[in-house]
């Protein structure tokens, strides 16, 4: 039941927009997939702030990252930063891992998570699109 309400609630909102705007745009989806092992939360919505801003004891009291290994937060912080600068410096995110660009004909995500990154033909929940 809680999968299908965040398909309702975050997913099939995020198809329609990225798909009108791979149309005039170049346009790549996102997912960011690292939950926190001792929350409740699961991948919650902007449960990727923590691992750009702030410091452990900024968030020490926040439920959603609670039990996140530091050493992930550092990694996933900078593979994500690294991405989102490329793609502000080249219009293209930078990763180890093939990004696809999500267009009409392949919805294609990437999802961030503290292993390896991976890219999915899918249209998820939770995703966000980076468009030049």
């Amino acid at each position: 039941m809680e999968h299908a309400a965040r398909e309702f609630a975050f997913a099939r909102p995020s198809c329609k927009p990225a798909v009108q705007l791979s149309e005039g745009a170049r346009v790549w989806a996102y997912r960011f997939d690292a939950a926190a092992p001792d929350s409740v939360f699961g991948p919650a919505h902007c449960i990727e702030l923590r691992f750009l801003f702030g410091t452990d004891a900024d968030w020490a009291d926040a439920p959603m990252p609670a039990g996140v290994r530091p050493q992930d937060i550092e990694s996933l912080g900078r593979r994500v930063c690294t991405a989102w600068l490329g793609f502000i410096r080249t219009g293209t995110p930078t990763t180890d891992t093939p990004w696809p660009q999500h267009t009409a004909h392949s919805s294609s995500t990437y999802h961030w998570q503290a292993e390896a990154p991976r890219s999915r033909d899918t249209c998820p929940m939770h995703r966000r699109c980076l468009t030049t």
